[in-house]
């Protein structure tokens, strides 16, 4: 009877280690009272939010805008 109490506080040990945080291609979803979820990299970066990391998502990093350039008028 103690093996198998045993056997499955480590079963959950190991999956609750294994969760997201460790993997750094995953995100936190920063659930905040009253707003949408946002995405964020870390569970720090949530919490400096004020929020709560709920789940995981895909956190792609936000691309360098390219400058943009105006219309060249027509002579004429």
């Amino acid at each position: 009877m103690r093996t198998i109490i045993v056997l499955a506080g480590l079963a959950v040990a190991g999956l609750f280690f294994s969760s997201a945080p460790a993997r750094a291609e995953l995100g936190c979803a920063c659930v905040k009272l009253g707003n949408a979820p946002v995405c964020t990299p870390s569970i720090n970066s949530c919490w400096s939010r004020g929020g709560l990391c709920a789940f995981i998502c895909a956190y792609d990093e936000p691309k360098k805008s390219a400058m943009r350039r105006g219309k060249k008028k027509k002579k004429g």
